[in-house]
C-alpha cells in the first residue's frame, strides 16, 4: 500500500488533480484508489486528503500529484 498525503488550495483543486493522475473519473475513485477528505484544519491553509493506493503509481502520476512525502505532522492517517 502507497499513502500519499495530498494539501490543495480547494476541493476542486484536488479533483483536478487526482483526474489528472487518473485516479478520478466522474467524480468515482480509480479501482484500487482510496481516499479520505479530511477539509481544512484550523491553523492551517489548504484543502487536505489522505490517499491510499493499492497499486504502485507511475512516476507520472506521483508528479502529477506533487510528491508523496508526508507532513512532519499528519491531522490524520491510516489505520
Amino acid at each position: 500500500m502507497i499513502d500519499i498525503y495530498l494539501k490543495t488550495t480547494t476541493r476542486a483543486a484536488l479533483v483536478k488533480k487526482l483526474v489528472a493522475a487518473n485516479m478520478m473519473a466522474d467524480d468515482l475513485l480509480a479501482e484500487g484508489v482510496f481516499l479520505d477528505e479530511i477539509g481544512e484544519i484550523e491553523g492551517v491553509t489548504g484543502y487536505h486528503a489522505n490517499l491510499r493506493l493499492t497499486f504502485e503509481p507511475s512516476e507520472k502520476q506521483i508528479a502529477t500529484l506533487g510528491g508523496i512525502t508526508p507532513p512532519a505532522t499528519p491531522h490524520r492517517v491510516w489505520a
